[in-house]
């Protein structure tokens, strides 16, 4: 059986979290992820085929592009900064909605 043990002597010390700061900030994430999931579905229903092919074939380009090492770092940084957009724009809408911003 494993055991783990808190070190108390880390260098440097690990700061303590504040359980409500912690609370508010997954409420904020699952909000977010919300938002992006009612965009995804409002953006999958208005989709055409078309639109579906062409996002399929910029996959698979990705995809057979992955096969070379620095394309396929430079697509996953790419896609690390969109991803981290969204989660923005999320946070931002949110933020309006709820009158604070």
């Amino acid at each position: 059986m494993n055991e783990f043990h808190y070190n108390a002597q880390c260098d440097p010390p690990l700061p303590v979290m504040d359980k409500a700061a912690i609370r508010e900030t997954l409420a904020g994430y699952a909000y977010a992820s919300d938002v992006i999931e009612r965009e995804r579905m409002t953006l999958l229903q208005h989709m055409t085929p078309e639109e579906a092919r062409r996002i399929w074939q910029d996959l698979v380009a990705s995809w057979e592009a992955s096969s070379q090492p620095t394309e396929g770092l430079d697509r996953l940084g790419l896609w690390r900064v969109e991803t981290l957009v969204a989660v923005r724009r999320a946070f931002e809408k949110s933020a309006h909605a709820r009158g604070l911003a």
